[in-house]
């Protein structure tokens, strides 16, 4: 039931006066074309959100994906990037799952996800990571005034693999990431 109708349309939705919880599932097709070559990307994902009571909120997205098409066309789709994949009969498939919780304190929100996150924007695309970014743990912390926000977050990335190795195996390093950001409000 819809009290209001610019509410979200999701698959379940069930809501009390202080807790809450939606669940989507989402098909997802996207075909892209550059002359003769020819890729199509097919997820279906599942989706559950909610929140307890008024501070505690908590999110989970997992997603199954298959990229197919032209071999080196299809290799090159931006969200395969640092993806863990498998190419199984003329298609790569690969998983995404991803999720939050989240506490608002009286002056300060308290988050603990593995997600991609996103901030800025620029002429050629994100000025933060990139527009692709694989999702990563990470704690966060903001807080918030009449006049701004401040936001910190600290995280572990997904790192490359030097030519190192040990015992024949190659060598990911520790890749961390932390990030102070002030927004100022003044009207």
């Amino acid at each position: 039931k819809q009290n209001f109708p610019e509410e979200e349309n999701h698959t379940i939705v069930w809501e009390d006066s202080l807790n809450s919880f939606y669940f989507d599932f989402i098909e997802d097709f996207t075909l892209d074309l550059n002359g003769s070559l020819h890729r199509y990307v097919n997820a279906q994902s599942f989706a559950f959100r909610g929140t307890i009571n008024e501070n505690f909120g908590y999110s989970l997205t997992t997603s199954l994906i298959a990229v197919r098409g032209d071999t080196i066309f299809r290799r090159q789709d931006p969200i395969l990037k640092d993806a863990w994949s498998k190419e199984q009969g003329g298609k790569v498939l690969f998983d995404r799952t991803g999720g939050e919780i989240a506490y608002q304190f009286p002056y300060i929100d308290f988050r603990l996800a593995q997600q991609q996150v996103y901030w800025g924007v620029g002429e050629s695309g994100s000025l933060f990571l990139s527009d692709y970014p694989e999702q990563y743990s990470y704690l966060g912390l903001s807080a918030n005034w009449s006049w701004g926000t401040f936001s910190f977050m600290h995280g572990k990335l997904l790192s490359e693999q030097t030519t190192d190795s040990i015992a024949g195996q190659p060598v990911q390093p520790d890749k961390w990431i932390a990030a102070h950001r002030l927004e100022i409000t003044p009207f």
